[in-house]
């Protein structure tokens, strides 16, 4: 199947619906555990990233992301209301990011260069 030319940036491939129907119940298992608080999220993806060609999991997981996202954007596409939200709260997240002002990186870094070549800094005690 091919993508209309105004949707061919945002389609990145198939989905193998065969993997996540083969570790299903695999699926299932984890995300309860999860839930319940028998294992921690963060302790099951470093365990799958240490091996991630040979587990299966970790690529039924890997697909049933896409098919999340793919839906997210499918619904972003016809929902104009989602749209404006997202669009105000990264504004929002933008303005609250200082890029570059005093207390940038980069700013910081100028900064102790320069006292460092004035020889301003008093020295460790």
């Amino acid at each position: 199947m091919t993508a209309p030319p105004e949707l061919a940036p945002m389609v990145a491939g198939t989905i193998n619906l065969r993997a996540i129907s083969d570790h299903w119940f695999e699926l299932l298992r984890l995300a309860l555990s999860v839930k319940t608080g028998t294992v921690t999220a963060s302790l099951i993806l470093r365990k799958l990233a240490a091996y991630p060609r040979q587990n299966g999991l970790a690529l039924a997981l890997r697909e049933l992301g896409k098919l999340e996202r793919t839906l997210f954007t499918l619904q972003w596409l016809q929902d104009p209301e989602l749209r404006r939200r997202s669009y105000v709260v990264s504004t929002r997240a933008s303005n609250k990011t200082p890029s570059a002002g005093p207390y940038s990186l980069t700013a910081s870094v100028k900064s102790a260069t320069a006292l460092t070549r004035t020889k301003a800094i008093a020295p460790a005690v």
